[in-house]
């Protein structure tokens, strides 16, 4: 037997993946902001898709720059997540308030967090606009992991990267299954 649910909950039947903390602006502003709706599109050339509101400050300095960092957390980033997504970058410089220490970019010109498992460094494709929420396709420049978190897939039993639900709630990504 099955419960309905409201058309407007379908995204949390699938959409239950990583919680990421997105950087973007450049190495004079840099915004931080959690988002959880990310996509890879191809392998080769790696894309990334990327999806926010075409209101929220993040979209506007990613219009900006063209690029953005998609920094992964682990659950000891939790109360940095539920900061970011609870302020808004143009009232507060977010980075400083929380102390984060951030490292230059590699390919980009907006840093990372040091303290995260990896990052990806992206540069923006193509922008599609969908009723008020921007789709950003975007080049993979640089992806690097902290050591002793990769072997060909993120060690999960490790990393305890974060998983986003659905309305502030979060899982931990467990136990690996291969068959």
């Amino acid at each position: 037997m099955f419960q309905e649910i409201s058309k407007d909950m379908f995204y949390r039947l699938i959409n239950f993946g990583p919680c990421v903390l997105l950087l973007s602006g450049d190495d004079i502003k840099t915004n931080i902001a959690p988002i959880a709706w990310l996509t890879p599109i191809n392998e080769d050339p790696a894309i990334l898709g990327i999806a926010i509101a075409e209101s929220h400050f993040t979209s506007k300095l990613i219009r900006k720059t063209s690029e953005f960092v998609v920094c992964i957390p682990d659950v000891k980033l939790l109360p940095v997540i539920k900061f970011c997504g609870s302020n808004s970058g143009q009232k507060i410089d977010k980075i400083r308030k929380l102390s984060l220490k951030t490292e230059p970019g590699k390919k980009t010109k907006v840093p990372h967090l040091k303290d995260c498992l990896g990052f990806i460094e992206c540069r923006v494709k193509d922008i599609y606009n969908y009723e008020g929420v921007n789709f950003f396709v975007s080049n993979v420049l640089c992806a690097k992991v902290k050591k002793g978190m990769f072997n060909n897939n993120i060690i999960s039993e490790k990393a305890k990267a974060l998983q986003h639900i659905g309305s502030g709630i979060f899982s931990v990504l467990g136990k690996r299954i291969k068959f």
